[in-house]
């Protein structure tokens, strides 16, 4: 009966610590690779037309977008420039749409401070 009870008494001594590393690696690590894993990018999707409001047609476009704290007299707060090339501007598809994805967007200064 001793030896049943000196063995549980020591299970728990091992047991207990073992339990409580293991549950603070798990609360803990989540967050820490989640915000490793997150992809500061942003796609954009949009129609380009022309000043009557006619899709533009297919190609490679330079494009500028920005992002400002107003509507109207607002503070740039970021902007990326796409350069006219296949590999680096804006394609745009059949009736002036296209896709891009913007990258490194600093989310930081986005906030509703």
């Amino acid at each position: 009966m001793q030896v049943i009870h000196h063995l549980r008494k020591q299970a728990l001594f091992f047991v207990i610590p073992a339990v409580s590393m293991l549950l603070a690696l798990f609360v803990f690590s989540p967050s820490v690779s989640a915000l490793q894993s997150i992809p500061y990018k942003m796609n954009f999707q949009g129609k380009l037309t022309d000043s009557v409001g006619a899709p533009m047609a297919a190609g490679s476009y330079n494009m500028k977008f920005r992002i400002y704290d107003a509507a109207t007299s607002g503070t740039l707060l970021w902007s990326e420039q796409r350069a006219n090339s296949a590999s680096t501007g804006v394609t745009v598809t059949t009736g002036g749409l296209f896709t891009v994805q913007l990258g490194d967007v600093d989310f930081a200064v986005l906030t509703d401070d």
